[in-house]
C-alpha cells in the first residue's frame, strides 16, 4: 500500500493523497489486497508514515515525508525479486 501511494503522488500528481476506493482497487489488482485499508495501515498509521485524511467515502491516504522514502526503498526491494 505504500508502494502504491508513492507511485500515485509522484507519477499521478496525486499530492492530496490517493483515494481509498483507488488504493483498495489498485491493492486488489496487485495480489495484495484482500482487507480493509484501516486495518492494513494500521501499524503505519501509528508509526506516522501513512495518515487517513477525510472520512467514510472521501477518505484518502497521504504519505509523510518518512513514509514516502520508505515507499521508494519497498519499490526498489519489489523491482529487486523481479529481476
Amino acid at each position: 500500500a505504500i508502494v502504491l501511494i508513492a507511485a500515485a503522488k509522484e507519477l499521478l500528481h496525486e499530492k492530496d493523497g490517493y483515494s481509498a476506493l483507488a488504493l483498495s482497487k489498485s491493492l486488489t489488482k496487485s495480489g495484495y489486497g484482500g482487507g480493509r485499508l484501516d486495518r492494513v495501515l494500521t501499524s503505519e498509521m501509528r508509526q506516522g508514515t501513512v495518515k487517513a485524511v477525510g472520512s467514510k467515502r472521501s477518505r484518502a491516504y497521504v504519505l509523510s515525508d518518512e513514509g514516502f522514502a520508505r515507499g521508494f526503498v519497498l519499490a526498489e526491494k519489489l523491482a529487486g525479486e523481479w529481476h
